[in-house]
């Protein structure tokens, strides 16, 4: 009998069958754990999806259906689209918070999205049914979750300047003070001397936190002075607002011809005693196919730029400032005026002084006494409704694609039947106002001359190029003050 147990033969099959047990579990570990990373990399992309979905809901039309949207986008990702039952079920998976209550970005502009899904484990439940008391049905499922938030990310450039090929498309002359603490410049030009500073022993000050351009900046010719500043060798860019408006067409008989029903203000100087009838017009704008916003239109007799004397144009109502004042010949400012609403030039160019009838030229005034715009332009609260020409206080419609008029030109300068001259520009003199609102115009010179005094406002500039001689203080960059600017984009956060 002691020499039976003393025998060896067999115990590699006891271990073995001993083991296999170890071995089995550690297999439907494996399985099952892969089996929950994998769906949790699909609900982690279920819950991007619904995040990405629900800020983009939230960017062109508000807040009111952000939770919908981001649970259908989140519940698509999981379930087939023809399984009604598994979308219903998916969607009370997923927890929309607006805005997020963990993490760090909390703000009014992020959506966060949460979705905890229960996961079957086949092979643990499998293996449990070997031991006594255990089944498939003894292993419950596992919650796999997943988080992810979505924002409105504003974009860090606040000037594009978009000539592509000529010197000193960004040019600082004479004691000019640029101040823009809070946002970089972008040049599209690919000239060497792209940026220039110009001007004998040139006290210019430029203080911009950078700089960046395809070309570069020079000290030949005129140029006699180096931003440190500047990132060069980039690649050139498109216009970032490109195809994003449809623009009113001043020779469209329903919009600016009052025998059709159209509103024109003939009068060569506006003032507060001035009837305006805006028209209601349905056109695509700015993130929106469909859009009505009111349109006025202004046409001074003799092919003269109309003026401005002093006048407040719309209220401080979401409403109102959805107004497009369109100027077919040109403004020309006097006295304070200020603006609801956005204007357009695109038939004329922006007079900061005095009309001279003689030559069809702006006359500026000192420094200090000129006249004064503040524009306040449509801007959407927070989940609120988005307007045609949001974020807009200058435009000029891109249709005027001449190219911009060189450092030299200083005016108006319309022909004798009152069709724009082919060089268009923006010109701010004295006492420039504020600007809540960005600058529009593509194709279009962007001058600064003389004193701006406090400075431009909370600001974009997307212009062909700049010539600079006074003062430019962008104050705030437009994109960080709100959140519907144009040139935000939504984009996953977290």
């Amino acid at each position: 009998m002691m020499k039976l147990f003393r025998k060896e033969d067999g115990q590699t099959l006891v271990f073995t069958a001993l083991l296999m047990c170890c071995l089995m579990g550690f297999m439907a570990l494996s399985i099952d754990v892969g089996v929950l990373f994998r769906a949790q990399r699909k609900i982690q992309t279920a819950a991007d999806a619904g995040a990405i979905a629900g800020t983009i809901e939230y960017y062109y039309h508000g807040s009111g259906n952000v939770i919908s949207v981001a649970k259908a986008a989140a519940a698509s990702n999981v379930c087939p689209a023809s399984d009604s039952a598994c979308i219903t079920t998916a969607k009370n998976q997923v927890t929309v918070n607006l805005p997020p209550v963990n993490g760090w970005h909390t703000g009014p502009s992020y959506v966060e999205v949460i979705m905890n899904r229960p996961n079957p484990t086949i092979f643990m439940g499998t293996f449990s049914g070997l031991f006594p008391g255990g089944g498939a049905s003894g292993i419950s499922p596992m919650n796999v979750a997943a988080r992810a938030v979505g924002g409105i990310v504003a974009g860090a450039s606040c000037v594009y300047l978009l000539n592509q090929t000529d010197p000193g498309a960004l040019t600082i002359k004479g004691n000019a003070d640029v101040t823009s603490p809070n946002c970089s410049w972008t040049v599209d030009s690919s000239s060497p001397q792209a940026f220039c500073i110009t001007g004998q022993n040139s006290g210019a000050q430029f203080n911009v936190p950078a700089v960046i351009l395809p070309g570069g900046q020079s000290t030949s010719g005129n140029c006699n002075k180096l931003y440190g500043g500047v990132t060069t060798g980039g690649s050139q860019f498109q216009d970032p607002l490109g195809n994003s408006f449809s623009f009113p067409d001043p020779t469209n008989t329903n919009i600016c011809n009052p025998a059709a029903g159209g509103n024109v203000v003939t009068a060569a100087t506006v003032t507060n005693s001035t009837t305006l009838n805006p028209k209601s017009v349905n056109v695509g704008g700015f993130n929106t196919a469909s859009t009505n916003y009111n349109v006025v239109c202004f046409k001074a007799a003799g092919g003269i730029p109309t003026t401005l004397s002093g006048v407040t144009l719309g209220s401080n109502s979401d409403t109102s400032k959805n107004t497009l004042y369109l100027f077919e010949q040109g403004l020309v400012l006097s006295g304070t005026n200020t603006i609801y609403g956005t204007v357009d030039l695109s038939g004329g160019a922006f007079c900061q002084g005095t009309y001279n009838t003689s030559n069809g030229k702006c006359n500026f005034t000192s420094a200090g006494g000129g006249p004064s715009i503040t524009i306040n332009s449509p801007a959407s609260v927070a989940g609120g409704t988005q307007y045609a020409y949001n974020g807009m206080a200058f435009i000029v419609n891109p249709a005027n694609n001449v190219a911009s008029c060189d450092s030299s030109y200083h005016g108006i300068n319309v022909t004798s039947n009152g069709d724009p001259n082919s060089c268009i520009q923006i010109q701010f003199g004295s006492n420039s106002g504020q600007l809540d609102g960005m600058i529009y115009a593509p194709y279009s010179a962007l001058y600064i001359q003389d004193s701006g005094g406090t400075g431009i406002g909370v600001t974009n500039l997307i212009v062909n190029s700049t010539f600079i001689n006074g003062e430019l203080n962008i104050t705030a960059n437009y994109n960080y003050q709100h959140a519907d600017s144009p040139l935000n984009f939504p984009e996953l956060v977290e």
